[in-house]
């Protein structure tokens, strides 16, 4: 039996118009932040998340709201009315993301977000995968349409889930939906927890360092600020 592969498509977006509503969900977080801050120089941006744990550029609006809540999706969608949507909310502690239960839950809080976009007009939406979503057993060079897509995690199985559904969404819907899969990211306010800060601080004696090898299944990182610029350039 050939091994599963990466089944469904993953479109490039066009430019977008003059005027952008963006909406950001998750933009405070370590991967939101960066990214709220860079499209803020070019969009009309709205974030959103449970609380507000930094000071935000002066352009950006802020919203409070718990996506997980059945209803939480639809009113902040209908709140702003965006044009564009960058959806990169997800459980994403260190230690527990992988396997925690609430990966499912964050399935269907994305699927409500995305058909909420759609019926208020949304043009254009951009959802974040991960490498977790690749068969990690190969031993081979990652590529996006030839690595076959076997995730041995809940946190990956749940990824591709929402990756494979957004995509069939955008087409039956005549929208614009991309999935962006990404690797090991590093940058600012890092958890210790997290893959390169555990590397850098084992030499200290601070924690232990990672094990690496073919069962560990590592990919290489990428910077943090790189991955939220490539990403607006998604929307833009």
């Amino acid at each position: 039996m050939r091994p599963t592969r990466d089944c469904y498509t993953r479109p490039l977006l066009s430019k977008p118009a003059d005027m952008t509503r963006l909406l950001i969900t998750g933009g405070t977080g370590f991967l939101g932040e960066p990214a709220v801050r860079a499209a803020s120089e070019h969009f009309e941006v709205h974030t959103s998340a449970r609380s507000l744990r930094e000071t935000l550029p002066s352009n950006v609006k802020f919203h409070v709201c718990d996506l997980l809540a059945p209803d939480g999706p639809a009113k902040l969608i209908e709140e702003i009315r965006p044009t564009h949507l960058l959806h990169l909310a997800w459980v994403a502690a260190p230690g527990i993301y992988w396997t925690t239960p609430e990966n499912h839950r964050w399935v269907e809080a994305s699927k409500r977000l995305l058909l909420a976009f759609a019926k208020c007009g949304g043009r254009r939406a951009v959802v974040t995968g991960t490498c977790a979503e690749y068969d990690w057993s190969v031993a081979r060079i990652c590529r996006e349409h030839d690595t076959p897509t076997r995730p041995h995690t809940t946190y990956g199985r749940c990824k591709l889930e929402l990756g494979r559904w957004a995509a069939a969404f955008g087409r039956e819907r005549g929208a614009q939906v991309a999935c962006a899969r990404l690797f090991f990211l590093y940058g600012p306010r890092e958890h210790p927890a997290r893959l390169v800060p555990s590397v850098a601080n084992a030499p200290l004696g601070r924690r232990s360092g990672p094990v690496f090898g073919r069962d560990a299944g590592t990919r290489l990182p990428a910077c943090r600020r790189c991955r939220g610029r490539a990403r607006n350039s998604c929307s833009r």
